[in-house]
């Protein structure tokens, strides 16, 4: 039992010590700047700006709806209501733009996706996927 119990242990202790060493040598990787995949990089700095644009966004809207309350009660004239407005519109405009860009070779990617699927199933024998499905009866026993 005490043979068993101290292999136990030192497999144990010996997980953990790879665990240490990985961890380490994770991190001084980190510190000396190691670099990373290219999609990895990318993938982040996609996130970051996405972020960014969306963040702007908000900050965005919210200028916009703070805009319309300073002329309801009278601290905006509406020659300077409209100039901002069009300025601030103009901006969120170009944000979106942007955002839409950035979906663009996701989107790509996602229609070839979906035509490879779909041609997929239509060669799957009994799939049924090449005939459109009809789910009214043929017969005419639709009341039956």
């Amino acid at each position: 039992m005490t043979t068993l119990l101290s292999s136990l242990l030192l497999a144990a202790a010996a997980l953990a010590l790879c665990g240490g060493v990985y961890a380490l040598w994770r991190s001084i990787r980190a510190a000396l700047g190691a670099e990373r995949p290219v999609e990895e990089l990318r993938v982040e700095e996609l996130d970051a700006r996405r972020a960014s644009l969306l963040e702007e966004k908000n900050a965005l809207l919210r200028t916009l709806e703070e805009l319309a309350f300073d002329r309801d009660v009278g601290k905006l004239s509406e020659p300077d209501y409209a100039s901002l407005e069009a300025k601030t519109r103009a901006r969120a405009k170009d944000v979106l733009r942007e955002l839409d860009a950035e979906l663009g070779t996701f989107r790509a990617d996602a229609e070839k996706l979906v035509r490879e699927r779909l041609a997929a199933l239509a060669h799957e024998p009994g799939s049924g996927a090449a005939a459109p499905a009809n789910d009214v009866p043929s017969n005419g026993d639709a009341g039956a």
